[in-house]
């Protein structure tokens, strides 16, 4: 063989490693390192794009976490006088609480207390991994143990989530079974599909890459993609879940929400809105509003023997 097509090989066999290690690097780091938007961008989005609705802001009661590795987490809480009822609410990726803020009133509005909070490396938390609801889920769990011993023992918590939020919120079933219900708003059942699609929308083999990127993300981190998945959980959830989805959703497939109602097996419905991504409330405040209450009434039926 000529010496110059061992060099040519050698050449495109080194390019060819080099893509295989640099591109899932490259995805590790992003993912888990992510620009995240302030509050206060945050708030000026919704402001500008979506709507706002009117509040008494000296009700947001500011509160902090402490897990149990040391991490911070931030957040707020607004107290319905006499209300014994709580909903957590947890946002997507890259944004914070204040996305949060218009669904949070809702249930506030309804006689529920809500209680708003920044997950890791978002809003006003100190800038660590975000692990796509891997570590977030333990957080949240901590979350609610420490509602509990502040607020008593005997109060009910519910969950809403949007996006990595509803991920977050549907995994905590992981832990706990005394979750009164969930809704969840275009969540994924594993950020391994999502980012699988996203690589082959670049034109790039997802089924060769994203088990990489989860690989190397192990390695570096300590903790694999396949952390986020909520599909070996699925059947044996027993929590009330109101599904919601928009069927032109671009970073969610409406698919998930397809998957979900057809597989859970606690007391579920769905409702999917003609929106893209975590904006089903925006494009149908009333209907989406009337959903929710709706939904919480029947949770609150009476269950006959």
């Amino acid at each position: 063989m000529p010496w110059y097509f061992i060099v040519l090989i050698a050449l495109v066999a080194s390019v060819i490693i080099s893509v295989l290690i640099s591109l899932p690097l490259y995805l590790a780091i992003m993912t888990t390192h992510p620009k995240c938007e302030s509050r206060e961008m945050v708030s000026a989005n919704w402001e500008k794009e979506r709507f706002t609705t009117e509040y008494d802001k000296s009700q947001r009661i500011d509160i902090t976490f402490q897990m149990n590795d040391g991490y911070i987490i931030h957040g707020d809480y607004m107290l319905y006088p006499g209300s014994k009822k709580f909903v957590v609410c947890c946002h997507g990726y890259l944004v914070n609480r204040e996305a949060e803020l218009e669904y949070g009133l809702i249930f506030y509005r309804l006689g529920y207390n809500i209680v708003l909070y920044d997950e890791r490396r978002h809003g006003d938390n100190e800038k660590t991994l975000s692990t796509m609801g891997y570590l977030e889920t333990l957080d949240l769990n901590q979350i609610i143990d420490q509602l509990k011993v502040k607020f008593g023992s005997d109060i009910s918590i519910g969950l809403h989530g949007v996006s990595m939020g509803a991920n977050v919120a549907m995994q905590i079933n992981r832990y706990r079974d005394d979750i009164k219900f969930i809704i969840e708003d275009c969540g994924y059942i594993s950020f391994v599909n999502i980012l699988k699609g996203q690589i082959d929308h670049g034109h790039l083999p997802g089924v060769i890459f994203c088990p990489l990127a989860s690989f190397t993300c192990k390695l570096l981190y300590g903790f694999s993609f396949k952390k986020t998945s909520i599909d070996d959980i699925i059947e044996k959830i027993k929590t009330p879940v109101l599904i919601i989805h928009g069927d032109i959703d671009e970073a969610v497939p409406v698919k998930d929400a397809y998957t979900l109602n057809e597989r859970l097996k606690s007391k579920h419905k769905m409702v999917i809105y003609h929106s893209l991504h975590a904006n089903s409330l925006t494009d149908y405040k009333e209907e989406y509003t009337k959903e929710i209450k709706a939904f919480l009434e029947e949770v609150d039926k009476p269950q006959i023997e």
